[in-house]
């Protein structure tokens, strides 16, 4: 199956790689280049436009609350992923709430397992996406490190 973007896709994409880092392109902008409302008619392109340019090009976009897409800097990247970890947090802390009304004992062996694998992950999803393994690892971080590896971070909750 031979994947094609769509013309919308293709259209937003060609606004959106003409944006400078820190420019502010409107949804009224990127409207009127597809001809309808981004908004209710084309999210899902916009997202794929979106993810395209970030692929290909490392151009990354913040929202702007009802006004459109800015090209973010380095700084605003890495401060957009508190975002990104408290929108995880709370998306596990929900599943987990989800699964807590479970009666466990009504389950077939099998659902019992997904059930466990799943409370185990969400679990660990939340706890690692909060404030307090935040700074654990913060504290064993310096400067120097451009990453840390997964091994040694598991470690520091062993």
């Amino acid at each position: 199956m031979n994947f094609e973007k769509s013309s919308d896709t293709k259209t937003l994409e060609s606004v959106l790689v003409e944006a400078q880092i820190g420019d502010m392109i409107t949804y009224d902008m990127l409207s009127k280049a597809i001809g309808r409302d981004v908004r209710d008619f084309a999210l899902a392109s916009l997202t794929s436009a979106r993810r395209s340019l970030q692929q290909s090009k490392g151009f990354v976009f913040g929202v702007e609350h009802n006004v459109g897409l800015k090209r973010l800097n380095d700084s605003e990247i890495v401060k957009s992923t508190e975002y990104d970890r408290n929108k995880m947090r709370r998306a596990a802390k929900r599943s987990l709430k989800k699964l807590s009304v479970v009666d466990f004992d009504k389950l077939a062996p099998e659902e019992k397992r997904q059930h466990v694998v799943a409370s185990a992950q969400m679990g660990a999803i939340e706890m690692f996406a909060g404030k307090k393994a935040m700074a654990k690892i913060e504290s064993k971080v310096d400067d120097t490190k451009r990453t840390l590896p997964i091994g040694e971070t598991l470690r520091l909750f062993g």
